[in-house]
């Protein structure tokens, strides 16, 4: 969207609530509603395909602004007014050969919970957000590697549970065999 002096603004949504995400390597996400309650935001910055070389804005600054809303967390940047930022992002956009959005975010311990479901399909369930880091245009929507080291190493502890779980079942289940046979 053009304004009258000629510089652009981008809007977007960068957070969905409540719907699956795309496969994001072995996994999926869904974002809760309420994930974003005292969410820090202060610090914020949007950037072209996450690329901190290339801010469009910051919430400091008031060049990028962010609303929440039922459906997500809506944005609304204004980039740098110069031919790079033209080229590199408004034309694509223009174009629809970018449509999506996307952010990087802080998940604290205990603010996710791992599902196992039919066929092996894991779904990580974001509850908690601590604080957002960026927002902004991507050419590909779906989440940042980096925070799937994150979501590995919950991941491993929710495998850990589930095993621990298991020996103890199992353990349970010889208890009451033995007790029926005496």
């Amino acid at each position: 969207m053009q304004n009258e002096d000629g510089s652009w603004k981008i809007p977007g949504r960068a957070i969905v609530f409540n719907q699956r995400s795309r496969k994001l390597g072995w996994f999926y996400e869904i974002i809760d509603s309420r994930a974003l309650e005292g969410a820090r935001m202060e610090n914020a910055i949007s950037c072209w395909n996450h690329n901190t070389s290339h801010i469009l804005g910051t919430v400091r600054n008031q060049t990028t602004s962010y609303t929440i809303t039922a459906e997500g967390l809506d944005y609304e940047t204004l980039p740098p007014n110069n031919q790079t930022t033209n080229d590199i992002v408004i034309s694509p956009i223009l174009r629809r050969d970018v449509t999506g959005s996307s952010f990087m975010f802080h998940v604290p311990r205990k603010g996710e919970e791992w599902v196992e479901e039919e066929g092996g399909i894991y779904v990580r369930y974001v509850t908690k957000i601590d604080e957002v880091f960026e927002w902004g245009p991507v050419s590909m929507a779906a989440y940042l590697n980096s925070s799937s080291e994150v979501a590995k190493r919950s991941f491993d502890e929710f495998i850990q549970l589930k095993k621990l779980q298991e020996i103890s079942y199992r353990s349970q289940f010889v208890k009451m065999q033995r007790q029926l046979l005496r």
